[in-house]
């Protein structure tokens, strides 16, 4: 649950940003909980410059900013578009590897 981990390991961070291409964060919160501190620390670090490298491309999946019914929690991720689909589809896309069509449809196939 690293959304209690403060402050923050911005070595750790900054090894993602140099050792990966893309990053992802993946949280059960809203808009504005850990991925945002992720996201501003990794902004004042330079990730996203280009200088000397390719900028990192970082995305965040978190729940919608709706209600979103009691059920099965399965459901409830698919509904929210955080289960393991999802993320595929977003690794994917985000990678350059899928176009918009073929992310709806890796997305539509499980549910």
């Amino acid at each position: 649950d690293a959304r209690w981990v403060k402050p923050l390991d911005i070595k750790l961070l900054r090894w993602l940003a140099n050792e990966h291409r893309v990053v992802i964060t993946l949280e059960e919160n809203s808009i504005g909980g850990f991925s945002a501190q992720v996201h501003q620390a990794l902004l004042e670090d330079g990730a996203f410059d280009g200088i000397g490298k390719e900028p990192l491309i970082l995305r965040s999946m978190v729940l919608p900013d709706r209600w979103i019914d009691h059920g099965e929690q399965s459901s409830m991720y698919d509904d929210a578009g955080l289960n393991a689909s999802h993320i595929v589809a977003k690794a994917l896309d985000a990678l350059g590897r899928l176009d918009s069509n073929q992310v709806r449809e890796a997305i539509e196939s499980t549910v």
